[in-house]
């Protein structure tokens, strides 16, 4: 692995969490409920990608933030 070729130990890659995922526009999806578990199935396989490369899966979570101070939010968070 290229990070033994550096002489480091491990790595980490970072990658939205499904409850941050499904806060982005809903405009397929019949409810927000659907949105957030395809999200979550779709994550699942980029997680899993993440590790089996032997790297620390880190999940980040979009916190709401004052304009400006973080990403941009297209809608409101939910209440789940």
């Amino acid at each position: 692995m290229a990070l033994g070729a550096a002489g480091l130990a491990d790595g980490f890659l970072n990658a939205v969490s499904p409850a941050s995922c499904g806060r982005f526009a809903n405009e397929y999806y019949d409810s927000d409920e659907e949105l957030l578990y395809a999200c979550a199935d779709a994550m699942r396989e980029k997680y899993k990608a993440i590790i089996d490369a032997g790297l620390i899966l880190q999940l980040e979570v979009l916190l709401d933030c004052p304009p400006g101070d973080g990403p941009p939010r297209s809608r409101p968070r939910p209440r789940w």
